[in-house]
């Protein structure tokens, strides 16, 4: 009878253990399902990024009847090294394009790229020039297959002018193009292309469907020769890149830091430092409004961008945007419909799952894209993170509990 009796206590102590209650949640979003795939996926939204754990410990799937389905997530937030295929190319052709009345004359450019066996796709390119001279000239870039029309790719600007160059040009897309066309618009300065370097740049494929862009909020306070910018991202979005809109002609010095970082006594830490500018005039255009973090993927909730206006007026910047890396959630396919995801738990330990497990052969499967709607508040959120995880105390409990009395049982089996 004893034996049972402790027995029935260790089932009840490891029940107790690994049990969550779903009313220990306070939001949820619903969870569009459809399709008829084995696996299923969505990307975190704004709402889960500002509600959850910063490690997305309290993420939650569950069905009608909250039962836990489990998953796993790939991050689009990792500090991996560029890793570039480069691709060999040659000039096939090389053409004068006169505009009909008009003083204008396009020089053409035509390139034949050469794939590895392995390897196939260009989503980058550089140009080298053979231009010793400053210049500034707009380009386009096209490609084609080995017997189809041209399709127009991207428009910007090539430049050499004082320390700010400009020779490569990154796609929105990969493209398998075999021909690449670089049209040198107005060619008044006789730039002359010696040579196209196809690039795929893995990192950016990779990521290329975590993307996404948003606007954020900003406060300017300008000091004497100084703007000091207050960016706020209250999602902690994890942010790759920021970019200012302004009007006019500037080169000014940039200093971005954590606001955590102005009363670091070591110093100020710069997440990134640098030059913004802008100049436009006649056939010049040079440009550079953007930060890139994409290094760092920063995720601060507030950033203080300095601005070194030296005797210049301050900037009159309209807007700052952003691009940023979401995280994909991938599930087995359930056959109950009513699926929602759970968040806002500050107790929540993060789960372990089998299906991670088989993470590699999943993920080259087809999956359904799941779309997130109808943002719920299931409790009033805690304002205050506790002092204390009460949750993790009363698990420890139990388990020493759980461990005593197996002790125990050993002792009365050894007796018998």
């Amino acid at each position: 009878m004893k034996k049972i009796i402790i027995i029935f206590f260790i089932f009840i102590s490891f029940k107790l253990l690994s049990q969550e209650n779903v009313k220990e949640w306070s939001y949820s979003k619903k969870i569009e399902n459809s399709g008829t795939n084995k696996y299923k996926y969505f990307f975190i939204d704004k709402d889960i990024y500002r509600y959850s754990n910063g490690d997305l410990s309290d993420l939650r799937i569950v069905d009608e009847i909250n039962n836990f389905i489990p998953y796993y997530i790939n991050e689009g937030f990792k500090e991996e090294k560029e890793e570039y295929i480069t691709f060999s190319a040659r000039l096939i052709k090389k053409s004068v394009e006169k505009i009909k009345d008009t003083a204008i004359t396009n020089t053409i450019f035509d390139f034949q790229v050469f794939y590895e066996k392995d390897n196939y796709g260009v989503n980058k390119v550089e140009i080298e020039v053979s231009a010793d001279k400053e210049f500034s000239n707009q380009i386009e870039i096209y490609g084609r297959e080995e017997k189809s029309d041209w399709t127009f790719i991207t428009k910007d600007t090539i430049y050499n002018i004082n320390q700010y160059k400009k020779n490569s040009f990154d796609f929105n897309s990969v493209t398998d193009d075999k021909f690449f066309r670089i049209v040198m618009l107005d060619n008044k300065d006789n730039i002359d292309i010696k040579n196209l370097i196809p690039l795929l740049n893995i990192k950016e494929m990779k990521y290329n469907s975590y993307k996404e862009g948003t606007e954020l909020k900003f406060e300017i306070k300008n000091e004497k020769d100084i703007s000091k910018i207050l960016i706020k991202n209250p999602d902690n979005l994890k942010l790759m890149d920021i970019s200012i809109t302004v009007q006019g002609n500037f080169n000014r010095k940039y200093e971005l830091q954590k606001k955590d970082d102005l009363n670091n006594s070591s110093g100020n830490i710069y997440i990134s430092s640098g030059n913004l500018y802008n100049f436009e005039h006649n056939d010049i255009k040079i440009s550079n409004k953007k930060i890139d973090l994409s290094s760092v993927y920063s995720k601060e909730d507030e950033f203080i961008l300095n601005i070194i206006n030296n005797n210049d007026p301050p900037l009159k910047i309209t807007k700052i945007s952003a691009v940023y890396i979401t995280d994909k959630v991938i599930f087995e396919n359930s056959e109950k419909k009513n699926l929602k995801v759970l968040f806002g738990n500050t107790q929540a330990l993060k789960p372990s799952y089998d299906i991670i497990s088989f993470k590699k052969y999943i993920d080259e499967d087809v999956m359904d894209k799941l779309n997130l709607s109808e943002f719920s508040v299931l409790k009033k959120a805690v304002e205050q993170k506790e002092k204390f995880n009460y949750k993790i105390i009363f698990n420890i409990i139990i388990f020493i509990v759980s461990l005593s009395l197996i002790i125990m049982l050993v002792k009365i089996l050894k007796k018998k």
